[in-house]
């Protein structure tokens, strides 16, 4: 058995061996790439950690093992056939359990799986996105009929998945993620060149609502000077309807897309240093940018759909984000109500507490003890 110093633990941990599929990270900063980076060091603090992937400069300074794989598994329809075919070969008696942290199970792995649903969105919004993308989903989520035991991010997530009826409901546990940009003393000054402005931090993909978000800060009343500051990039396709979103209601000069290559401490300063943080999306998993955001004490609004009011807690502002009417409105009310303002500051920071990789790693290594 192995005595482990960490936070908040007050037990054994026995020493298991923990086989990690990082076939996902491709050396991008994408949300389930980055959830791969935070959780895998806090499991090695639990356990023996070995990461699959082909960028293990990635995991260099995180204290896990890893093995190399090759390049090829990098695009999805590339890694879809290591994960099958190649990473059972893996799966050796070396381990004691297998951990995806997509929602996939190989269907001849020797070892225990445990994989991750992180959400369920394609399938939720099928009208927004390609047949090939849902199609590639719910073959994935077939798999995990063999899996031991699923992770999904939230209760909204497990009661969509629960309803797809694949998996026994007792086998599916709920694990929130931490944050994925934690406040730091040593972030940018990116945000001071754009004040004031709101921020939204993510995708440019149909769910995320951005044209209706658009049009709300638009119709802003008193705040002529005000900018709107996105942060994140997508598919060319996704990004220049946004554009031409601006372009539409007139507000292009004031709405500033801030593509990829933005560091932690970047992110960590846009939150500071911004009016207030907005969150329209239609359909959530989790909703990372919300909880981030709540972590830094930004008076935060958003949808009070999927699983973002679940998250929020009452640290948030809700609107409906169907509504443009609605969405100004609270969005006015978040930037010239100060006590309210105020409020939110405390609130979103004490909320955030729930939050944390040291508690998604103790959570997610009970789960994997449960099927050893």
């Amino acid at each position: 058995m192995r005595n482990v110093c960490h936070p908040n633990v007050r037990r054994l941990y026995f020493d298991i061996k923990l086989l990690i599929d990082g076939s996902i990270h491709a050396g991008n900063s994408g949300g389930i790439q980055l959830y791969l980076e935070r959780l895998a060091p806090e499991l090695d603090r639990l356990c023996s950690v070995t990461v699959l992937t082909s960028v293990p400069s990635c995991f260099a300074r995180s204290g896990c093992s890893t093995i190399a794989i090759p390049e090829w598994t990098r695009t999805p329809r590339g890694r879809t056939l290591w994960e099958i075919v190649l990473l059972p070969r893996y799966c050796s008696r070396d381990f004691d359990a297998l951990f995806c942290v997509t929602p996939i199970a190989p269907p001849t792995a020797r070892l225990p799986v445990v994989s991750v649903v992180h959400d369920v969105t394609p399938l939720a919004m099928h009208s927004a996105f390609p047949s090939k993308t849902k199609a590639l989903l719910w073959s994935n989520l077939q798999t995990l009929r063999r899996a031991d035991a699923v992770i999904v991010d939230s209760r909204h997530t497990k009661r969509d998945f629960d309803r797809m009826k694949l998996v026994d409901p007792r086998r599916v546990a709920v694990v929130y993620p931490g944050t994925r940009t934690e406040p730091s003393d040593g972030c940018s000054s990116l945000g001071e060149q754009y004040r004031p402005y709101l921020l939204y931090v993510g995708s440019h993909k149909p769910n995320k609502n951005l044209r209706k978000l658009i049009a709300a800060f638009a119709r802003l009343r008193g705040h002529d000077t005000l900018r709107l500051v996105l942060a994140g990039w997508d598919e060319p396709r996704y990004a220049t309807a946004t554009e031409n979103a601006a372009r539409a209601y007139g507000v292009s000069d004031r709405v500033i897309i801030l593509r990829t290559g933005l560091s932690s401490a970047d992110i960590s300063g846009l939150y500071r240093t911004c009016e207030g943080f907005v969150h329209p999306s239609l359909y959530e998993g989790f909703g990372l940018p919300l909880a981030e955001a709540l972590a830094h004490g930004t008076p935060a609004a958003c949808s009070r759909t999927s699983s973002l009011p679940e998250i929020a807690g009452n640290a948030a502002v809700l609107f409906d984000p169907n509504s443009v009417v609605d969405m100004r409105d609270k969005i006015q009310c978040l930037l010239d109500d100060r006590p309210l303002r105020s409020q939110l500051r405390a609130s979103g920071q004490i909320r955030a507490k729930s939050f944390s990789w040291q508690q998604a790693a103790q959570a997610t290594l009970r789960v994997i003890e449960s099927v050893i």
